[in-house]
């Protein structure tokens, strides 16, 4: 007897993990099973071919747009929060990014208005935060795609906090008012239907992270991550390299001789 129920719970096991299925669709293509709320399972879709995010073009230039919840009225009450704190002076607001292969340009307004000027020059990261009228050198501390921060230099593929974009966060495609998008949500998020546009989006409202990026380009779009929306725009790629300023470049000069004097002066003995 104890046999033939452990058989059953074999065969049933079995049955709930390996029943084979096809899921057919314009972007979906069948993958694995996903819980859902409510019970049952659904098909979880399985990404375009291709890249699911393409790096900065080498020439390339866009404007990240930063929304916080105290800009956006409450989903529930049409209205700003009044329990909200008000936005610290120094959260960015817009960065404006000019990349022209390795020689890369930020520009970064804060909530009060001031800007804060970083170039990227290989290895090297110049900064000049606003007040100030010299220049800062900071070294890359290693490729950190994990975060948002724009004080860390910016990572290979030009896109701060973007690092868990992968097959496993993927949600399926949903059309958008700036065309088709892939839909990426954060580790833990309930299964979302994207088959209902006008349902999925009050959903995708509602998740703490979820990632749109352009199913042509395969360039980020939208992003929020703890009610921080990030909106990227992207504009029309410079068409030559650009060229450090002339204070920045100065600067760099004297740096350089003043260690080369350093050098070239006698050892003292002690």
């Amino acid at each position: 007897m104890l046999n033939s129920k452990s058989q059953l719970i074999k065969t049933r096991l079995g049955f709930i993990c390996f029943l084979p299925w096809v899921f057919f669709g314009t972007f979906f293509v069948a993958g694995s099973l996903a819980q859902v709320p409510g019970g049952g399972a659904k098909p979880k879709p399985v990404p375009p071919t291709g890249p699911l995010l393409n790096p900065a073009p080498k020439f390339s230039e866009w404007v990240i747009t930063f929304s916080y919840p105290q800009d956006r009225p409450s989903l529930k009450t049409g209205a700003p929060s009044p329990e909200l704190p008000p936005l610290a002076p120094s959260l960015p607001r817009k960065i404006l990014t000019t990349k022209t292969g390795d020689v890369v340009h930020e520009q970064t307004q804060d909530v009060s208005g001031k800007v804060f000027e970083k170039w990227q020059d290989g290895p090297k990261n110049y900064i000049k935060p606003p007040g100030q009228t010299t220049w800062g050198v900071l070294w890359h501390r290693g490729a950190n795609n994990n975060t948002s921060d724009p004080n860390f230099p910016l990572p290979e593929n030009g896109f701060r906090g973007l690092d868990w974009i992968n097959a496993t966060a993927y949600a399926g495609t949903i059309k958008t008012e700036a065309g088709a998008a892939l839909v990426f949500l954060g580790l833990g998020a309930d299964y979302v239907d994207l088959s209902d546009p006008k349902s999925a989006k009050d959903k995708l409202a509602n998740e703490s992270t979820v990632a749109y990026i352009d199913f042509q380009t395969r360039l980020p779009s939208s992003v929020k991550e703890d009610d921080v929306i990030r909106t990227y725009t992207f504009t029309t790629p410079p068409s030559a390299m650009q060229k450090l300023p002339a204070d920045l470049t100065n600067e760099i000069k004297k740096g350089n001789e003043s260690r080369a004097k350093l050098l070239a002066a006698p050892k003292q003995e002690f």
